[in-house]
Parts: structure tokens; sequence; C-alpha cells
């Protein structure tokens, strides 16, 4: 059994699958992720944090093109049914992309969709390796901005603070979370984008994982101008006034939590916010 918390940043898997992924007590923490562990035995719990998530996910087979299809219908109805009119898809894979082109060929798709490509884990996005940016495609379905991630929720402590928790989740009183790479490595795979043309979207909660964007966004600009780049931080809720102040100043975009998130199978591959 595997179960995926609604945030996406943290799941439960029983003893038959952590048997599956082949966890146990000698398993390292994977780069950006944790595997929660009793603290007395050291035994895996079966909580997976970030990138520990996928030690588990990979292992659990794909939806069936049927079942793809059935979940898209359902959701396209239930967007239309609530008038929404423009969605984002906050992480698109190559796949994600090729079926959302035959649905809009089939006349399946009657909202306008623009998709973000995955880029989690210095994976290269459909865009890159296809050699399009953001704004390739038409009115209806285009690709957006690049989406990276910097760290993870506030909610299941994994945001990356400035200061530590004032209630931590376990006895370290100055605990503040993590990020999912280090600021060096993600300036160099901001700048990479910044400077192919592409808007980049990053997922950032905790207020250091703000510092390390903003530096990113900053060292882009810095080494390679660009104007109205119109660069993203994606939900932002531990944001501090003085960096509302340095996002003005570079042009940066905080996407704040508006709406609840929707997520629609195989197509999306990620959550999709309703416009």
């Amino acid at each position: 059994m595997y179960i995926g918390h609604t945030s996406g940043h943290l799941a439960v898997a029983n003893s038959v699958a952590l048997k599956l992924a082949g966890i146990t007590k000698e398993t390292p923490d994977p780069p950006g992720g944790v595997i929660v562990r009793d603290p007395k035995t050291g035994e895996p719990t079966g909580v997976l944090e970030e990138s520990a998530k996928g030690l588990v996910s990979k292992h659990i087979s794909v939806v069936t093109e049927e079942e793809n299809l059935a979940a898209f219908k359902k959701a396209v109805q239930d967007y239309i049914s609530k008038g929404v009119t423009t969605s984002i898809i906050a992480g698109a894979n190559k796949q994600g992309l090729i079926d959302l082109q035959r649905y809009q060929k089939q006349g399946l798709l009657p909202l306008r969709v623009t998709a973000m490509g995955a880029g989690f884990g210095g994976v290269k996005t459909p865009g890159e390796l296809g050699g399009i940016v953001t704004g390739f495609g038409s009115n209806m379905l285009k690709l957006g901005p690049v989406k990276l991630s910097h760290d993870g929720s506030i909610q299941g402590y994994t945001g990356y603070l400035r200061k530590p928790y004032h209630v931590p989740p376990g006895d370290d009183l100055n605990y503040r979370g993590y990020p999912a790479t280090s600021r060096e490595e993600l300036t160099k795979r901001v700048v990479e984008l910044h400077k192919a043309g592409y808007q980049i979207a990053i997922h950032g909660n905790g207020d250091a994982a703000i510092d390390d964007i903003l530096y990113a966004f900053r060292t882009a600009q810095e080494k390679y101008p660009r104007k109205d780049a119109r660069h993203r931080i994606e939900h932002a809720q531990m944001a501090r006034l003085d960096q509302l102040d340095e996002m003005k100043k570079l042009g940066v975009t905080p996407s704040y939590f508006v709406s609840p998130y929707l997520l629609l199978g195989r197509s999306a591959q990620g959550y999709i916010h309703g416009a």
C-alpha cells in the first residue's frame, strides 16, 4: 500500500511497499528527501518526505490509456461545470503533453491550457529536449514556464525556513526544514534556463527557500539581462516583506495559493490550478 498526501509532498507506505522498494534501516535519505525513521530503532516508519516518495512510487504501475482518458474527461467536465475557462498544468512531462495534444485534436479539451514543463530534480523538460521555449503553441494549448521546486510544505514541515519552526515536528528545536538542492545547484539551473529564454516558476514556501530563489533569479539577470522575464515563485507562503520588495525590484511574481488543487491523471502529471 502506498498513499500520497494531497499536498504531493508526503506519502506513507506499508511494510510490503517498503520491502518492494528495498527500503531498510540502512537505506540513506535521497537528495532532497527524508525517509522518516523511528527515533529509538532507526527503522523506517513508512512516512516518506519529498524525493523519498519516488523510491516507492516508481514501482507503481502506470494507469492505462482508458483509465487516463476517463479521469481526464471527468476532470474537464468538473472544470467546465464550475465556469473554469483556463487552467495551468504545473508540471507536465513528455507523455502528458502528447496526451493533451491528442485530446485537443479529438475535441476533448474545450478550455485553454498552459502547460509548465516539469523540471524537478534536475530533469530536462519536454521543451528543453525539443528545443522549444515558453509561449510555443496556440491560444488553446501552449508551453508555459519551466517548473522547478526548491523546498516542500510548511504544513508537512518540509518547507525550508530561515529560523526554526515554532513547533518542530520532532525533538530538534533547531529544525528548519530543508531545500531540494543547494543554492549553487539551483542558481546554475536557473541561469541556464534564463539564458535560453524560458520563463521559470519555482516552488518556494519557506523564507530560506525564497532567499535562494531570489538569489538565483538575481544572478541570472545580472549575467544575462532580460526585460519582462516574468519569473515566478510558486506559493511563497512564508515570504518576508523585504523579499516582496526584492521580488518587485526583480520583476518576479509571487503566485500565492488561491484555490484547491485537482489532480488530473497522466495528462497532467502534476497539479492543475483553475483560473
